[in-house]
């Protein structure tokens, strides 16, 4: 277990300091390896505690997911799925027009337009 892992960290660094430290120096090392098995001691019992209950947890994992599912409106995502691709095919073919013309400020102009044809494509669903 973790506990038993820190004690035996513990005890190596004892005894690697004991030859150069004070009876003093050790008692601090002990002592605040105490508080530190104290405190993951407490937290193993208060997850076990909190996670004792999977059947809770995943009737409340259920009740969440009928909510969102309640308040989801397919008939907006599929419009925003459509201007997301419909701005997706833009962005494509002006990227495509771009870099097959042979006048440079028309080249120009195409790859601006695919470059504002992708970022609206981020910005859809949050107008």
């Amino acid at each position: 277990s973790s506990a038993a892992m820190v004690f035996r960290v513990a005890s190596l660094l004892c005894l690697t300091f004991s030859a150069s430290a004070t009876h003093k120096d050790v008692d601090g090392v002990v002592n605040s390896t105490q508080q530190v098995i104290s405190a993951l001691q407490e937290k193993g019992g208060v997850a076990k505690k909190r996670f004792a209950n999977v059947s809770e947890f995943n009737q409340k994992l259920d009740e969440i997911g009928n909510r969102v599912e309640a308040d989801f409106d397919a008939q907006l995502y599929s419009e925003k799925m459509d201007d997301f691709a419909e701005l997706a095919r833009r962005a494509s073919e002006k990227a495509k027009q771009s870099s097959s013309s042979t006048n440079a400020s028309i080249a120009e102009e195409l790859g601006e337009e695919a470059e504002a044809a992708l970022r609206n494509m981020t910005k859809v669903g949050f107008e």
